[in-house]
């Protein structure tokens, strides 16, 4: 009895004074906001509390003398709801900033069957940065690569703050490929890295490369592509050392990865080509490869 409270969301500041205990919540109405900038509670000896960033639609318990506790979704550093490509940004802004670990985190960043995990108030532990704890996405105690893969783990997924929107299962791997994609704008060479190298574990090749086996060849051979990252439309055409097309195996847009496509030794009419060298040529994109076979008949 006695505190006064005042909430901020979306520029405008409510207050209310708590004249009776009579076990009934306090509501404040936020029409169309999706969440809560601040709330500051002043009790009756003088003493401050304040929490800042908090999604609407939850209901808060704060004794006095006790910290403030409040739900962070695992990968949503923006804490708008959603968990994509735009939650790169707070962990670009707050790279390697250090604080408490979160109350019943998990290192795996899934969201599992109780994804909202318990925090201090953030702008005593955080050193007065608010947003920092949300971009600490895995609640370790500290902004890093590891965030980017609870981003990962939990991608398409939303919460409550998002009505509407129902919860997407994540794909890792195409969580990855939008970060790769996003990362060129606004990450640092460590971000860049780290997303390569969980790509590169995901078997999606960094580079354009061709290879065969066998050659030479003689009945059939088998062309192997690495698509990067950056994959749009892919060409690979048989091209005989004058510079007229004998084949093409393959012009189509294809998701990066690994492909195999198998030339069995004709042209586009069917016919058996000649014995002699011959060049592979792949395309994809902007960039190109060449690769000289041998045809023995």
């Amino acid at each position: 009895i006695g505190a006064r409270i005042r909430v901020t969301a979306g520029g405008r500041t409510q207050s209310r004074h708590v004249f009776a205990d009579n076990g009934l919540p306090i509501h404040f109405g936020l029409g169309s906001h999706e969440r809560v900038e601040q709330i500051e509670i002043t009790w009756p000896g003088g003493r401050v509390q304040s929490l800042r960033f908090l999604p609407a639609n939850q209901h808060l318990l704060i004794p006095n003398g006790a910290e403030i506790k409040t739900f962070v979704w695992p990968g949503d550093t923006d804490n708008n709801g959603f968990v994509d490509e735009t939650d790169l940004l707070p962990i670009e802004s707050y790279w390697h900033t250090e604080g408490p670990p979160r109350i019943g985190s998990a290192s795996s960043g899934g969201l599992g069957e109780n994804p909202q995990s318990k925090i201090h108030n953030p702008q005593s532990s955080w050193i007065g940065q608010g947003a920092a704890v949300f971009a600490d996405a895995n609640g370790d105690g500290i902004v890093d690569e590891r965030d980017i893969s609870t981003i990962a783990l939990n991608w398409g997924r939303a919460h409550p703050t998002r009505r509407g929107t129902p919860a997407v299962k994540a794909n890792v791997t195409e969580a990855y490929l939008h970060l790769y994609r996003s990362i060129q704008r606004v990450g640092s060479e460590t971000m860049k890295a780290f997303v390569r190298d969980q790509l590169e574990r995901l078997d999606i090749p960094e580079k354009i490369a061709l290879t065969n086996f066998p050659n030479p060849f003689d009945d059939q051979t088998t062309f192997f592509l690495d698509v990067p990252p950056e994959a749009g439309r892919v060409r690979l055409e048989i091209y005989n050392l004058t510079g007229q097309r004998i084949r093409t195996l393959l012009r189509e847009a294809r998701q990066p990865g690994r492909v195999a496509i198998s030339w069995d030794g004709r042209d586009e009419r069917g016919n058996q080509v000649a014995s002699g060298l011959v060049l592979c040529r792949l395309d994809i994109g902007e960039s190109r490869t060449v690769r000289k076979i041998i045809l023995l008949r």
